[in-house]
């Protein structure tokens, strides 16, 4: 019976050569930014869920006024010199997005009941609105 060579690894020639193929698909991408990281909100997945825009400012925090109750997929965008958060209080207390740097945006999914709500930034005093969830 033939011995297979193996490398200074310890492995056998067809090993290497499917780790060395494994890695180098691996590092092709480690350079790349994922389709998802810039998209809008338009491209981003949300499922069924409403989209709505909320941007997050060092001296105020813009909804709609008005949403319907459903599921909800709030597009958090942090356009202040700060770090912000998002969070609701109302029928449904949930803290969101715990801290966006300047300039970083994300999508959170949640599902609202019909009530009054406080949308408000946890870590400034004073960003908030109100809205109302039918």
């Amino acid at each position: 019976m033939k011995r297979q060579q193996k490398s200074a690894f310890g492995l056998t020639s067809f090993s290497t050569v499917c780790v060395m193929l494994a890695l180098s698909l691996g590092l092709t991408t480690l350079g790349t930014t994922p389709f998802y990281e810039n998209a809008s909100p338009s491209q981003t997945e949300v499922g069924q869920a409403d989209t709505v825009e909320v941007a997050v400012t060092d001296q105020n925090l813009t909804v709609p006024s008005s949403l319907t109750a459903d599921s909800i997929a709030f597009v958090v965008s942090n356009e202040g010199e700060q770090p912000h958060g998002f969070a609701l209080s109302g029928p449904v207390d949930k803290a969101l997005v715990n801290e966006l740097a300047p300039g970083e945006q994300q999508v959170v999914t949640t599902e609202l009941k019909a009530g009054s709500y406080v949308a408000y930034c946890p870590l400034v005093d004073g960003v908030e609105a109100e809205f109302d969830v039918e």
